[in-house]
């Protein structure tokens, strides 16, 4: 038969059978199939985790990101779109291959990106779409 320990010094579930169960020494604490079951191997309802470091076991909401945080992801991804996406058509051989309309959609999305910071949308994180030009090479 097997018996479940939890350890309280590095907060791990050990899984021993019955005949290595008197090595276990201070510091565990014997828990049952379900605990081991319900907290161990089933998924945690969204937006919940399983609480570190605390027995017994329970789950606790997870942090949600701060508007701080968010705005700094942002921020990369629009930084990361203009100096991908952006400065790629700007060479001048990419550049001179676009067409009138296509200059023109990529000439708005860069103004898009750079006002996005300042913008509704950016308290939202919705993102200007890419517009529908030649993909990448």
């Amino acid at each position: 038969m097997r018996k479940f320990y939890y350890s309280k010094k590095n907060h791990t579930v050990n899984v021993w059978v019955k005949q290595y169960a008197e090595f276990v020494t201070d510091g565990f604490i014997e828990i049952t199939p379900e605990e081991y079951n319900k907290y161990w191997l089933a998924q945690a309802p969204d937006g919940k985790r399983l609480a570190i470091n605390k027995y017994p076991f329970v789950l606790e909401d997870i942090p949600q990101p701060t508007f701080e945080e968010l705005s700094l992801i942002e921020k990369q991804w629009r930084d990361s779109e203009l100096s991908i996406y952006i400065d790629h058509f700007q060479k001048p051989l990419v550049w001179g291959d676009l067409t009138a309309d296509e200059q023109s959609k990529i000439a708005d999305y860069r103004r898009l990106l750079l006002d996005y910071p300042q913008s509704e949308d950016f308290k939202t994180q919705t993102r200007p779409v890419r517009p529908d030009v030649p993909p990448l090479k």
